[in-house]
C-alpha cells in the first residue's frame, strides 16, 4: 500500500510541475514577446515589467520604477491589444529577435500595427531570462 501511496504523491508531483508556467528563463523569445502584450491586454504592467531588461529600466526615465512605467504604458490610450503573430526570426543563444503584428484598440477603433523587438537573454538582471531590451522610446539596453 505504501509504494501505491508513494506512486500517486510521485506522479502528482510530475503533474504539477508540468503544469507550471515556464519563467523567462525558460520561455523562447516568441512567447516572451506574446506575454508582454497580453499583460498590456490585461493591464498586468508589472508583469510587462519584468520582461524588459534592467539596463534599460536604468536608461529609459519612463522605465525606471514600476510606477513610471505603469503609468507611461496607461497614458499611451490602449485599450486593448489583439496578438496577430509573434514569430522569431533570430536566435544565436544570446541575442534574439521577434517579429510581430498586434492589433490595438484606441478610442474603441482597431488600429494594426507590426514590428520587431529585440530581446537579449540577461542572466544577471534582476529576473534572469529573455528580456526587451528596447520596448519603446529611442533608448537601447546595448549591455
Amino acid at each position: 500500500m505504501s509504494r501505491l501511496v508513494l506512486a500517486v504523491v510521485f506522479l502528482l508531483s510530475l503533474m504539477l510541475v508540468a503544469c507550471q508556467s515556464p519563467n523567462t528563463g525558460t520561455q523562447e523569445p516568441a512567447q516572451i514577446v506574446k506575454v508582454y502584450f497580453e499583460a498590456w491586454n490585461a493591464k498586468q504592467y508589472e508583469k510587462m515589467y519584468t520582461l524588459v531588461s534592467d539596463g534599460f529600466k536604468s536608461l529609459e526615465p519612463t522605465a525606471a520604477t514600476l510606477e513610471k512605467f505603469s503609468s507611461y504604458a496607461a497614458s499611451q490610450g490602449i485599450s486593448g491589444v489583439r496578438i496577430i503573430s509573434a514569430d522569431q526570426t533570430y536566435n544565436d543563444g544570446k541575442t534574439a529577435t521577434v517579429d510581430y503584428t498586434v492589433e490595438f484598440t484606441i478610442n474603441e477603433k482597431k488600429a494594426p500595427f507590426k514590428g520587431a523587438y529585440t530581446l537579449k537573454y540577461k542572466p544577471n538582471d534582476s529576473t534572469p531570462g529573455w528580456k526587451l531590451v528596447h520596448p519603446y522610446g529611442k533608448n537601447i539596453d546595448v549591455s
